[in-house]
């Protein structure tokens, strides 16, 4: 299942919400109609959480069904809510915003190329994959160049088809180019997405839901 919606007006859903296929994480306080369509699209529990009193929880949180990845700068009050699904890693990194530069799966992990190898290691540990330093596209913000679930993988535009390649051989799932709100080309800042389903910004076109649709296989 894919719908459109937007935070108080902000179509970067990808930015604030993050799902792996058991549990969707989202800012506290957010509309009724909001928390439906992520409930409605996504399924598993629903989740409100505050990390160092930010609501950018998909900036600031990597995941797979296996475990997350998570700024060093929350605190365990934060964090004890989602200790019920997943192992936790708080990581030790100046490249605080984990989600913009972790883009995994239950596969494989691709993390920002300026990322520590003994973090490289951590990440691994946590998350249970295979994991290697990588960009998309010329892009090092990996969880923002691209959306992965354990169905299909979407990346930036500029994506090459030997990037591609590589890509869905590493995370073994097939890929796409996409975009979203409007042609923006970052797929991972504009939704949010697991195996059931996806929001995407309401900015969106038709077009674009339609490849993001076929990409994730949400059929």
């Amino acid at each position: 299942m894919i719908a459109k919606a937007d935070i108080n007006g902000n179509p970067f859903m990808g930015v604030f919400c993050r799902a792996n296929d058991n549990v969707v994480l989202a800012p506290i306080l957010l509309p009724a109609e909001v928390k439906e369509v992520l409930h409605r699209c996504l399924g598993g529990d629903y989740l409100e959480l505050s990390l160092d009193g930010s609501p950018l929880l998909g900036s600031l949180i990597a995941m797979n069904n296996k475990g997350a990845v998570v700024t060093q700068l929350c605190s365990d009050e934060d964090l004890e809510p989602l200790r019920r699904y997943v192992n936790i890693l708080r990581l030790p990194s100046n490249l605080n915003a984990t989600g913009n530069n972790i883009l995994a799966n239950d596969n494989g992990a691709l993390v920002h190329p300026d990322m520590h190898p003994k973090n490289i290691k951590r990440i691994q540990e946590v998350l249970e994959v295979p994991t290697k330093a990588s960009n998309i596209a010329g892009v090092k913000t990996v969880g923002s160049a691209g959306v992965i679930t354990n169905k299909g993988i979407l990346v930036h535009p500029h994506t090459t088809p030997k990037e591609m390649e590589s890509l869905e051989e590493f995370f073994g799932v097939e890929g796409m180019l996409a975009t979203g709100n409007y042609g923006t080309p970052m797929p991972g800042a504009c939704l949010v997405a697991n195996t059931t389903g996806a929001v995407v910004g309401a900015l969106s076109t038709p077009i674009e839901l339609g490849r993001i649709e076929d990409g994730l296989k949400l059929y």
